[in-house]
């Protein structure tokens, strides 16, 4: 009545009596508590819990479908592979509580940079991996993101500034590549354009 959604497990079985006639009889058992449990533990499973984006797991698991879904339906897809600049030194000169703030702004750049159904990671430490579907002009989404950081940085809410490194590749499963393969180029170029910018 109050419009709630509730989850049942019910089960059904035919039955017959000594009279010879039949019926259904059925068990029904409001499980909705567990549901939410497992949702939560699920959700858990897959996410950072420092940014709220998907961990490395959560993302291979997204990506994979995507990636088998690509070889039959030929789609544009490009993955972004970043790395945040300067950790250890934002670590050692403002603990671990300034590291971590740099993270999730990062996160949060990331999120109003890249497109709500793109898929965005933390993959681990500092670094950041994105799936950008149906991307046509990766360098586009790459000058987004820096001006977006650009801006966040004059807004000094942060005694440092935030810049990451960036790498790409295009995801075009069709050739038969593996999605690690992928995964690699784009890290490759990610380090790449970390030491152009050093």
């Amino acid at each position: 009545p109050s419009g709630e959604k509730r989850h049942w497990w019910v089960m059904k079985f035919p039955f017959q009596n000594a009279a010879g006639e039949r019926f259904v009889g059925g068990v029904g058992v409001d499980i909705t508590e567990r549901k939410r449990g497992e949702d939560n533990a699920r959700l858990e499973s897959l996410t950072d819990p420092l940014t709220g984006l998907y961990n490395r797991r959560g993302f291979m698991m997204l990506v994979e479908q995507e990636f088998q879904l690509a070889r039959v339906i030929p789609r544009h897809g490009v993955l972004f592979f970043a790395d945040l600049d300067g950790l250890k030194s934002i670590n050692d000169k403002y603990g671990h509580a300034g590291g971590d703030r740099a993270l999730a702004v990062i996160a949060e750049q990331l999120r109003v940079s890249f497109r709500e159904a793109d898929i965005i990671s933390r993959h681990g430490g500092d670094e950041f991996v994105v799936l950008a579907l149906n991307c046509h002009d990766p360098e586009q989404l790459v000058q987004r993101l820096r001006q977006n950081l650009s801006e966040f940085n004059k807004t000094d809410e942060l005694p440092y500034p935030v810049s990451l490194s960036v790498g790409w590749a295009p995801m075009q499963p069709q050739g038969g590549e593996t999605l690690e393969a992928f995964l690699t180029a784009a890290d490759r170029r990610m380090y790449e354009a970390k030491r152009q910018r050093q």
